[in-house]
């Protein structure tokens, strides 16, 4: 959003910096206090100096703050539209989710659906920005904008998706691997939630083309056990 621009814009200004000759160079100082830091003292001195020469008509804080939010959120809009800013799998450019307002948005459909769970609210709105990879959905829906319908029935379909819960799953899995561990219920778990789930709802729809029976009767819990008992050696 809007608070992320003076990182992009510094970012891009340094790499256009950088670019231009192979012989300029950013260098990054860190310093712990003015004390007895040469640069900083001379930095100091040059500030206190500067008090010596005529200065600009005062503009408050306020005001000041209230100028740059105006700009950022100006070059926010203008950046929104571009693929590169935003990333390929935003979805915050879906007009209908554009016509939102602060005063009609709780009446907005996909909210109704979410009523006042502060989690799904959450999955929504990590899910609409692309602050959690969605690349499977977007796929599927590269030909054109996903309804409100389309996304609520794909977060309901995956509730892991979008959680902190997924993310410690994600990590824990990842350092049973680093570590020569397994298989371990973690690992086990990610399988569940991903390939093998994968395969089932595909083959149930090619069966039934309804998701309904099995969503309420899928537990990844169960199948990760299931999954962890075929590798284990007989007698284990």
């Amino acid at each position: 959003g809007p608070s992320q621009m003076t990182s992009i814009l510094a970012s891009k200004t340094a790499r256009a910096f950088l670019e231009r000759s192979p012989h300029h160079k950013i260098v990054i100082w860190w310093c712990p206090s003015h004390c007895g830091i040469v640069q900083n003292e001379f930095v100091d001195q040059g500030a206190k100096d500067a008090l010596d020469y005529p200065q600009p008509d005062f503009t408050s804080y306020s005001v000041a703050r209230q100028c740059l939010t105006a700009r950022a959120i100006h070059r926010w809009h203008k950046n929104i539209e571009d693929a590169s800013y935003r990333g390929e799998h935003n979805l915050t450019r879906i007009q209908d989710l554009r016509k939102c307002g602060a005063s009609s948005i709780k009446h907005h459909p996909i909210f109704q659906r979410i009523g006042k769970s502060n989690i799904d609210f959450a999955r929504v709105a990590r899910f609409l920005s692309g602050h959690f990879p969605h690349g499977e959905f977007h796929e599927q829906n590269r030909a054109g904008h996903p309804s409100f319908k389309q996304i609520y029935q794909f977060l309901k379909q995956n509730p892991m998706l979008a959680t902190f819960e997924w993310a410690e799953l994600l990590q824990s899995a990842a350092e049973d691997q680093q570590r020569g561990r397994g298989p371990t219920f973690s690992q086990a778990l990610v399988e569940a939630h991903t390939t093998i789930k994968v395969a089932l709802y595909r083959m149930y729809c090619d069966r039934y083309g309804s998701t309904a029976n099995f969503f309420r009767k899928y537990n990844a819990s169960d199948v990760a056990h299931k999954f962890l008992n075929r590798l284990r050696p007989p007698g284990a």
